[in-house]
């Protein structure tokens, strides 16, 4: 090959692969997102009411290495996890530690501590890549939280402990320590707030949507006025058993004496013995045993022979201590009984009142 014309075919040569080393090393350096990863994606999540809870992160292994103090420093603000930054989310207005969290996303990160309580960040900056980028300028709410000893845990994990009605322990375990953060949820106030919502919507068409509306609030013992102005609603579209029992239900807990026993006799005369037997039952739930011993001795009259009416009824008396009563009602409950299941569970409930 000619001498010029070989240099330029080695230049070429060069150009070429530096070319080439160029691409690959952009390509690789890209990141291609969704492959998979050594600290696996995670999610937990938790209703409470009517909030959703839920928690996005990624899951790092202890493998044999120190992790508090040493692969987590104390002191220093962590991802609380893996790879990107975890993620935080409720559909609804929370309280943390006796601070109003507002529905919405957040970046969750913790301060871990040698000794003493830790701090639990929530962040308005949900998209940076773990604690790197992290700004305290962006904290919405700090908490501090005891960390408890707990058994070995080799994946880190998130997890909803202790759902209760208003309130759930969000739990991050790993390794052996439990952080536990209290969340609070003020269900009876988002719930009131949907179901107005809702009746300006389809079911405000309907009598049962204003029956629910009621029943709900009664339940809940949460505005009970505005709940009477529901359940006379839904009455005044339609009369049925069961909103002429909410009503009777609510001018009991209102304190009307005077309309109490008229609204109770007229919700019985309109109800069938299951229906009867089913309201007292919820009402002996919430401990109001006089209206549930009106049901029940109602449901006696049509039904002497079911067991349900007269367990039931051996509650009433136990509730208004009334052994002798409720002894009675049992021994009866006993000769109705429809099987060993319904016999034991009477038998027990005399034992515990001749004990």
């Amino acid at each position: 090959m000619h001498p010029v014309r070989s240099r330029a075919f080695g230049r070429a040569l060069l150009v070429g692969a530096a070319l080439t080393a160029l691409t690959v090393t952009s390509v690789a350096a890209q990141n291609i997102r969704g492959l998979p990863m050594n600290s696996q994606r995670a999610e937990a999540t938790q209703r409470v009411g009517l909030a959703d809870l839920t928690v996005t992160y990624h899951r790092p292994g202890v493998k044999e290495r120190d992790i508090w103090g040493a692969l987590v420093p104390y002191d220093q603000v962590w991802r609380a996890g893996a790879n990107e930054n975890t993620v935080f989310e409720t559909s609804h207005d929370v309280t943390i530690g006796g601070q109003t969290l507002p529905a919405g996303t957040y970046g969750l990160h913790v301060i871990p501590a040698a000794d003493g309580p830790w701090t639990v960040i929530f962040s308005s900056d949900a998209h940076a890549w773990g604690s790197y980028f992290y700004n305290e300028t962006n904290d919405v709410l700090r908490a501090s939280v005891t960390p408890e000893e707990a058994a070995h845990e080799e994946w880190m994990r998130f997890q909803f402990d202790n759902p209760e009605a208003n309130s759930v322990v969000l739990a991050l375990r790993w390794a052996t320590t439990r952080v536990p953060l209290t969340i609070e949820v003020d269900s009876t106030t988002h719930t009131m707030a949907y179901l107005r919502q809702q009746l300006q919507s389809l079911p405000g068409f309907f009598w049962w949507g204003y029956r629910d509306a009621a029943s709900y609030a009664a339940n809940n013992d949460v505005e009970l006025e505005q709940a009477l102005e529901w359940i006379d609603r839904s009455i005044g579209m339609q009369e049925d058993f069961t909103n002429l029992a909410v009503r009777a239900g609510l001018l009991e807990k209102l304190g009307k004496t005077d309309e109490i026993e008229a609204a109770w006799a007229k919700a019985m005369d309109a109800g069938t013995t299951r229906q009867l037997i089913n309201t007292a039952y919820g009402l002996i739930g919430q401990e109001q045993f006089t209206s549930a011993h009106k049901l029940l001795t109602k449901a006696s009259e049509q039904a002497p022979g079911v067991w349900w009416v007269w367990n039931g009824l051996g509650q009433v008396h136990s509730g208004l201590d009334q052994k002798d009563e409720a002894i009675a009602a049992y021994e009866k409950a006993i000769e109705t009984a429809g099987n060993d299941g319904q016999k034991a569970q009477a038998e027990a409930a005399l034992t515990r009142l001749r004990s």
